[in-house]
């Protein structure tokens, strides 16, 4: 905090007042709710102080404790505005990565068809020994011998649409 008050010592001030009291008042200044604990950020403070020398009060003099802290203020909600504006355009960036469209090459489409059907007709075949697995248990063999065979016509088709 010296380091930026004395910055500010090439500006001519408006009034005398004693080295120790100015101090102290730039210190109540800078300081948060809980009394002697400063929350001025340095790298606010810094900017501030920049500023202050840049012109920004739209006076020549040196800055009063209030204008500083507001100026310190302002560079503090400019530095964060600017923080949640860079998290905000990655978190756009990794969405939109995220739902970007996946272009498959012809080979790899050819492989990924030959594996689900491969996979289907796995299903098929499980299902079906399931099934009969399922009737034999069911039904006495000699009783499943007995049943005849349903004629098979042209429109028949095996259960589930298939």
């Amino acid at each position: 905090m010296l380091g930026a008050l004395m910055a500010l010592d090439c500006l001519p001030r408006r009034d005398t007042a004693l080295g120790a009291v100015h101090l102290e008042s730039f210190r109540v200044a800078l300081e948060g709710k809980e009394p002697g604990v400063v929350v001025v950020a340095h790298c606010d403070l810094v900017a501030a102080v920049r500023k202050v020398i840049q012109g920004a009060l739209g006076h020549a003099f040196h800055p009063s404790p209030a204008e500083l802290r507001m100026i310190c203020n302002a560079a503090m909600e400019e530095r964060t505005t600017e923080a949640d504006r860079e998290l905000r355009r990655q978190r756009e960036l990794e969405e939109r990565r995220s739902l970007r469209l996946i272009y498959r090459t012809d080979e790899q489409r050819a492989r990924a068809a030959e594996i689900t059907r491969r996979f289907h007709e796995q299903i098929e075949a499980n299902c079906e020994a399931d099934e009969i697995e399922a009737i034999r248990v069911k039904y006495d063999p000699a009783e499943l011998a007995q049943i005849p065979d349903a004629p098979v016509d042209a429109t028949w088709r095996r259960g589930g649409g298939r």
